[in-house]
């Protein structure tokens, strides 16, 4: 026994003496070490005594070259499938085309891992923020400085066509309006393993008309049979994609239907007709006038076409009773914050309504009046005299709608919003997950935020529109809706650095457990044998998941609402927002 605590003394003692003579060595070695650039400040070790400052191994690393040389190891570069850069120009990457001016370095990312291990604390201290676009920009000038460093100012708008700013080492997160990953190589050039970037490659999956609407079809199917899990008659409008044959056919079946003639003589408008992809702010999309129809019968024969004319379509049917807010037709933007795909964990978060300024007209066909996109009522805007009172008119808030709907009489619960309206968006976008989350890389460093759009009808239903990648922030707005939006972009923040956090202590933990335990031998100056390294690497991919750490948990306030959580199981997973049979 006596032998047994003398060892136990002894392995106390020298884990003590060999921590004081890291921080010695780190301490001589400071000024050799990886310079930090620009805004991060410079600290000179030397002047700090371990009494005055002791080294806290949970935020740092016990040897850093060590820890260096082990992660070197473990994290293992894996090129981007080409499937990601599809529907893209040539379906080709670009990265020999600069973007925001920064430069592809391949070494990149082995030096943030050399600045990480040499100075991993700082990384728990701040977002250190590479951000697209000018300081007038909203994001930038409002929500910015209250959480994040601008690290680097000069990195202004996306034309800039040539390489000329290195990534500072010390950047731990980039925002930016469109996807990086075309143009820099995730894993080396940029979203490093310690870092964190907003857009996930497969997001086309779900922002891209046609290929929600292809992943909604087939989800759907599998449901079709199970009456208990209500997605194949709730939330989700039908679509036709008319560059596939049998849907093709099926469209103009119903089209030359007496059924869709009676209809089209009630009602007027009864489909919508979508571009796939490519377009945004309602530019792609048309109410399926006469004239319309026409142009469909044409360039499709009338049906007999069906399956050689190339055309991303898609033909969706048209809600035949909105409900209207004072005449005039309205949808939903509300936010989805997808903060992880390693596993996948998603939020959802309440946005504003937009609101067409022109009296809803079914039988006009007038697109402005059938659509609800603010881009189209731009002009309105701009001619306005009272840009006040037509912002007003135009977006609201949700709780004033629900009080528009409780003094029209519609609703009589005032909770409603809590009890109906935001459940049923949570449950729609779940299904909508759950339909494309397979096509998402699965990588710790990924997040993105998706602008979501819905419609209400009559009978309170709520309908799917489309899902929108990197939604613009730069306009005008209401008090009352920009506040939305900015603490709804600080609030992100808040998660997806918290992941972030989260992941670096235990990466952290995970290195220097092996340094103490002898898990890695030094065979030179800059080699190593880890011993059973591959199933290190097992354990190391398990580590890097991401879940939250109790200190780097989303701070109370947070107004984001977790849907999903592939960290738990069964129901729990989706909130018990879908039952069993939906599993």
């Amino acid at each position: 026994m006596a032998s047994a605590i003398s060892k136990i003394v002894i392995f106390t003692l020298s884990l003590y003496v060999c921590g004081m003579m890291i921080f010695t060595i780190l301490s001589q070695k400071s000024s050799n070490s990886p310079a930090p650039q620009q805004q991060l400040e410079v600290i000179d070790d030397s002047e700090i005594t371990p009494e005055d400052n002791p080294i806290d191994y949970t935020y740092n690393f016990i040897d850093s070259k060590l820890a260096n040389l082990i992660l070197t190891e473990l994290d293992v570069y894996k090129p981007l499938d080409e499937s990601y850069f599809i529907g893209r120009s040539q379906n080709r990457n670009f990265y020999d085309v600069p973007y925001l001016g920064l430069k592809q370095d391949e070494e990149y990312c082995k030096k943030h891992r050399e600045f990480f291990t040499n100075r991993a604390e700082t990384l728990f201290e701040d977002i250190f923020l590479i951000i697209e676009g000018t300081d007038q920009t909203f994001i930038r000038s409002k929500v910015v400085p209250d959480v994040a460093t601008d690290i680097q100012p000069e990195v202004a708008v996306h034309h800039i066509n040539q390489s000329k700013f290195d990534i500072n080492h010390g950047v731990n997160a980039f925002f930016t309006w469109s996807s990086l990953y075309p143009y820099q190589k995730l894993g080396k050039h940029f979203s490093c393993l310690t870092q964190m970037s907003n857009h996930i490659p497969g997001n086309q999956y779900i922002n891209r008309k046609n290929s929600v609407a292809e992943s909604l079809s087939a989800y759907i199917k599998k449901f079709q049979d199970r009456p208990h899990c209500p997605v194949t008659h709730k939330y989700f409008l039908k679509n036709w994609l008319l560059y596939e044959k049998e849907d093709c056919q099926d469209f103009f079946r119903i089209l030359n239907s007496q059924e869709y003639h009676q209809t089209k003589q009630q009602k007027q408008i009864k489909f919508i007709r979508k571009i796939g992809a490519g377009s945004h702010r309602g530019a792609g999309v048309q109410p399926v006038t006469q004239e319309e129809e026409d142009d469909l019968r044409g360039n499709y024969s009338n049906g007999e076409l069906c399956g050689q004319v190339d055309k991303n379509i898609i033909i969706q049917d048209f809600v035949q009773n909105p409900l209207l807010i004072n005449g005039r037709k309205f949808d939903f933007r509300f936010y989805v914050l997808i903060a992880s795909t390693n596993p996948l964990i998603a939020y959802y978060y309440d946005g504003l309504l937009r609101i067409s300024l022109d009296t809803y007209d079914v039988s006009g066909g007038e697109k402005r009046s059938l659509l609800t996109n603010l881009a189209l009522s731009k002009d309105l805007y701009e001619k306005a005299e009272n840009k006040t009172q037509v912002l007003e008119d135009q977006m609201w808030d949700f709780h004033r709608f629900q009080d528009y709907l409780m003094k029209a009489g519609i609703i009589t619960d005032p909770n409603w919003l809590e009890n109906h309206l935001r459940p049923e968006f949570k449950k729609a976008v779940t299904h909508i997950l759950r339909s494309v989350e397979h096509r998402f890389l699965k990588d710790s460093s990924l997040y993105e935020v998706f602008g979501v759009d819905f419609i209400l009808d009559t009978d309170l239903n709520v309908w799917f529109l489309e899902a929108n990648s990197g939604p613009s922030w730069d306009g005008d707005y209401t008090v009352s809706v920009e506040k939305v939006i900015v603490d709804m972009l600080k609030d992100h923040f808040d998660i997806t650095y918290g992941l972030l956090s989260s992941r670096l202590q235990r990466i952290v933990g995970f290195v220097n457990n092996m340094i103490l335990t002898d898990q890695v031998e030094k065979l030179g100056q800059d080699e190593i044998l880890i011993r059973d390294v591959e199933e290190k690497i097992k354990e190391f991919k398990e580590v890097t998941k991401n879940h939250f750490e109790p200190r780097f948990a989303p701070e109370e306030g947070n107004k984001f609402v977790l849907i999903i959580d592939e960290n738990l199981d069964g129901v729990d997973k989706y909130q018990n927002l879908l039952s069993e049979d939906c599993l």
